[in-house]
């Protein structure tokens, strides 16, 4: 079996388990539901929840000026990858 290591970015906030299941589906929503987590929002919009042991062992707050920078390293790369074009290699 192969070894990964995966690397995103997302915007998150507290919110336990309960506040997210009754967020996505208020008539499931369980109240015993009440593990201390974060609503995480990844790129796509897409969101889901996840339990803050998790969440702290796989994510770091970044700072303004690291964001400024990630984001113009992602900008760079779409620009090269513009450049190169239909499958030539840079």
């Amino acid at each position: 079996m192969n070894t990964y290591v995966g690397t995103k970015i997302v915007r998150a906030e507290p919110m336990g388990e309960f506040a997210f299941a009754k967020r996505k589906n208020p008539s499931t929503a369980d109240p015993a539901q009440n593990r201390s987590g974060y609503l995480v929002v990844y790129p796509d919009d897409y969101e889901s929840w996840s339990p803050k042991e998790t969440f702290d062992a796989a994510y770091r707050l970044i700072t303004d000026d690291e964001l400024e920078l990630v984001m113009k390293d992602i900008e760079d790369v779409d620009v090269k990858h513009e450049e190169v074009g239909d499958g030539e290699k840079a």
